[in-house]
C-alpha cells in the first residue's frame, strides 16, 4: 500500500485563487498512527518543498510528513520510539540515529508489503560515506537500539505496551 498521489487542492478552489487553503492529509492514514497516537504525537502533513520527507520534533511531540511514503511515517515513529526508550535523542541528523530509523522503517515496511530496501540501502550507504563496510558496521553497533524499536512496535500491536 503507497499513499500515491492526490490532488493538493479540490476542484472547486481553484476558481478563486484568495479562497485556496492548503490541504495535505492523505485519504488513508498509515500504519502504526496507533502507536503515534500512544506515544502522544501529533502526526500532520505539510507542503512538500525539496528539502525533507519529513522530521520528528522531540519538543513538540510531533511528526511532519511532505509525502505520502509509508516508509517516510516508519522512520519518524522509530525516531519517536527511540526517544521514547531512551528518554532523549539527539537533535539533526546524526549518523546512528537516522540508520537505525531506516533499517527500522525496511523492517516494518516489509511487514506490511513495502519494499523500501533499494532506498534503504542508498540512505545507510549515504550516511556511511557510500563505504559498504561502514554501513554493514554502522547496522551492526546499533541492532540492539533496533531490536528494542521493533520489540516496542510489536508489544503495541499485542496491546503489551
Amino acid at each position: 500500500m503507497n499513499f500515491g498521489l492526490q490532488a493538493e487542492f479540490a476542484a472547486e478552489q481553484t476558481e478563486n485563487p484568495d479562497s485556496i487553503q492548503y490541504e495535505n492529509v492523505p485519504k488513508e492514514l498509515p500504519p502504526l498512527m496507533d502507536i503515534a497516537k500512544r506515544l502522544g504525537l501529533k502526526v500532520s502533513w505539510a507542503k512538500f518543498d525539496n528539502r525533507e520527507n519529513g522530521h520528528y520534533n522531540q519538543v513538540a511531540k510531533k511528526i511532519v510528513l511532505r509525502v505520502y511514503d509509508e516508509g517516510t511515517f516508519f522512520h519518524e515513529i522509530a525516531h519517536a520510539i527511540q526517544h521514547k526508550i531512551q528518554g532523549t535523542i539527539k537533535g539533526g541528523q546524526d549518523v546512528d540515529q537516522e540508520v537505525i530509523a531506516q533499517v527500522v522503517s525496511c523492517i516494518v515496511g516489509s511487514l506490511y508489503g513495502i519494499d523500501n530496501t533499494r532506498y534503504t540501502k542508498q540512505y545507510v550507504l549515504a550516511y556511511s560515506n557510500d563505504d559498504g563496510e561502514k554501513a554493514l558496521k554502522n547496522i551492526s553497533k546499533n541492532i540492539d537500539t533496533i531490536s528494542k524499536i521493533l520489540d516496542y512496535i510489536f508489544d503495541c500491536k499485542n496491546g503489551d505496551q
